[in-house]
């Protein structure tokens, strides 16, 4: 049965394939290391300027033309366990790598935290922002009952004024 790849067989070709893609493999997950180094330099409270969002563009830029010439080779050889575990294991080491990196330009994490401690308390997250909290705008008893949760989880009190709030 023949499909879009090739059946299996052990030939040169194949080997050198293989190689070829693991090679390239191995220069994604160093890239990636790169970007999992570089990720602490986005953590919330640094300054935008000295965050190397050019060099991490860039890198990802290179990462996408070495997946795509990766797929473009695995996609030529033949069917074999050796190639789905090859892939397998680079993708795995990958996600594992960036698993204890910061997020990169993302806030989104500091609004859920936010999100699920005002659910917690009875209160829609909706209905006040964490800036109109802080500043003190309103008060009722479910902001007496937030302020109290910024007071006593202080770490709730550094989310970011979020772009969108800024239009409402």
């Amino acid at each position: 049965m023949t499909g879009f790849r090739k059946s299996r067989g052990d030939s040169g070709g194949e080997s050198r394939g293989t190689v070829g893609v693991a090679i390239l493999g191995a220069a994604q997950l160093a890239l990636v290391l790169w970007i999992a180094g570089a990720s602490h330099a986005f953590e919330y409270g640094n300054e935008e300027s000295s965050r190397p969002i050019l060099g991490v563009v860039a890198i990802l830029s290179v990462m996408f033309a070495l997946s795509m010439v990766s797929l473009f080779l695995a996609l030529r050889l033949p069917d074999t366990r050796r190639l789905t575990w090859l892939v397998l294991a680079v993708a795995i080491a990958m996600r594992s790598v960036l698993l204890w990196s910061e997020p990169i330009q993302e806030v989104d994490i500091y609004r859920y935290i936010w999100d699920g401690a005002v659910t917690s308390q009875g209160i829609s997250p909706y209905r006040f922002s964490p800036q109109s909290i802080t500043d003190g705008e309103q008060r009722n008893v479910e902001i007496d009952s937030l302020v109290d949760l910024l007071t006593n989880a202080p770490g709730l009190g550094s989310v970011p004024k979020l772009p969108f709030q800024e239009i409402s």
